[in-house]
């Protein structure tokens, strides 16, 4: 399993190069290596696949060392060893598992916080006590998590962390595919939310492209709105959109960190709702943590 090379070092010029440059300058396709770990890799021209381009890149014939940041068991190894309290535990030698209990836990004690107050006085307490406990719970699961994500966009498919990364929550087991939601996939998402029950409600996350902020009715209260994403068609023919938002308080996590355009991930507990011809799925933000930005606009 080997994550996609964006440049090689090449002992012509002695520097790296793209493979783009390599297709300009044919010279360049001999005397290619691995620019991290050495092994020798080699160039393909771009050229047509049953009528599609595939854009020029560099192959491998052997595997990457396996430290190698091009090497996608050996890094998925060391996250695992730098991941705090066996969070990503390896199994065997092939096989991970991510586990979720944690962070499950950590975030419905949040939410259970966020639901019970009273009076002024303990409403300060409780919001200082539920960002202390953050920083101290949620902060670790969620630094591998975002190591993993990281990892995860950039494989050169979406199969191979599938095969290797188990998700578990009470010793159940989660497939990746009901964890990880990509835009083309979020009536998926909305669909497995609808049939989870309570009992069995974990984190899930959602992978969006930010669409826009806005301030709500209760003070301190915003929606972040994702682009939408895939559609389905109702029973009666109709088309039916869905659409995932981000619901946070100022006191926890600043909506100013929120930009158009940004590629994003959160980790969160999730709710999904049909309302008109929308699919809504309500993405609960407790912690800047649960966020991952993978790119900025």
């Amino acid at each position: 399993m080997a994550i996609s090379m964006e440049k090689a070092f090449s002992k012509i010029v002695n520097r790296e190069v793209k493979a783009e440059e390599v297709d300009r300058d044919l010279k360049l396709k001999k005397g290619l290596e691995c620019n991290c770990c050495g092994i020798p890799v080699y160039h393909r021209t771009k050229h047509l696949r049953n009528e599609a381009l595939i854009p020029a890149h560099f192959y491998r014939k052997v595997e990457h060392d396996y430290c190698c940041k091009y090497n996608t068991m050996g890094q998925v190894s060391i996250i695992a060893r730098q991941s705090n309290d066996k969070i990503l535990e390896n199994i065997d030698q092939k096989n991970f598992t991510f586990r979720l209990t944690m962070i499950h836990e950590q975030l419905n004690k949040v939410k259970e916080g966020e639901y019970s107050k009273k009076d002024n006085a303990s409403i300060n307490n409780r919001q200082k006590n539920r960002s202390y406990q953050a920083r101290g719970k949620l902060t670790p699961y969620l630094a591998t998590m975002k190591k993993i994500v990281e990892l995860r966009n950039t494989l050169e498919t979406d199969t191979e962390l599938h095969s290797i990364i188990k998700i578990e929550m009470y010793n159940k087991k989660i497939a990746w595919n009901n964890f990880y939601y990509e835009s083309n996939y979020y009536t998926r998402a909305f669909n497995y939310l609808k049939k989870l029950e309570w009992k069995d409600n974990h984190p899930i996350c959602i992978e969006g492209i930010v669409r826009g902020v806005k301030s709500l009715d209760q003070e301190g209260k915003y929606a972040v709105g994702l682009r939408f994403g895939d559609k389905r068609t109702n029973d009666q023919g109709l088309s039916l959109i869905s659409s995932p938002s981000i619901f946070g308080n100022e006191q926890d996590v600043s909506s100013e960190i929120f930009k158009e355009g940004q590629r994003i991930v959160v980790c969160a507990l999730c709710t999904a709702r049909e309302k008109n011809t929308y699919l809504n799925i309500n993405i609960s933000l407790y912690h800047k943590n649960q966020i991952v930005i993978l790119e900025n606009s």
